[in-house]
């Protein structure tokens, strides 16, 4: 690429380096750009409504595929017989062995549409199980 004048050159220099300098965007395992970890906090509520609701209750609902794994009732999920969240214990809650498997076994599979999580909701879901999963 040649520039007509070094104050060219120094403007595509200059939008290079402040692009890198923005925020960083967390994107899903299909590349799409996560737009709701600018939302997402590491409580039930928030958790509930920005990944729950969003990418998993299509089948985790009365009449859904999935409605014997509760993900919407803060008491169902914590009763769960399949240990679904165990709180301060992320390692061994299911929910979160689920999200990180691969393959056949991951949450939300590939045929739900709704891509699997990014890196951050599954940090969030992490965090606020870590910390004793509360009904906040």
């Amino acid at each position: 690429m040649k520039f007509k004048s070094p104050s060219e050159f120094f403007l595509v220099l200059l939008v290079g380096a402040l692009s890198a300098c923005g925020p960083s965007h967390d994107k899903n395992s299909d590349g799409a750009l996560n737009l709701s970890q600018s939302n997402l906090e590491p409580t039930f509520t928030s958790i509930r409504k920005n990944v729950f609701e969003a990418k998993c209750t299509a089948c985790h609902v009365g009449g859904g595929a999935a409605e014997k794994v509760p993900l919407t009732d803060y008491a169902a999920l914590l009763a769960s017989p399949r240990e679904l969240v165990l709180p301060g214990n992320p390692a061994e809650s299911a929910i979160i062995l689920s999200i990180e498997a691969t393959g056949d076994s991951q949450m939300p599979p590939l045929s739900s549409g709704s891509g699997h999580l990014s890196d951050f909701e599954i940090s969030t879901i992490r965090s606020w199980i870590q910390d004793g999963a509360k009904d906040n």
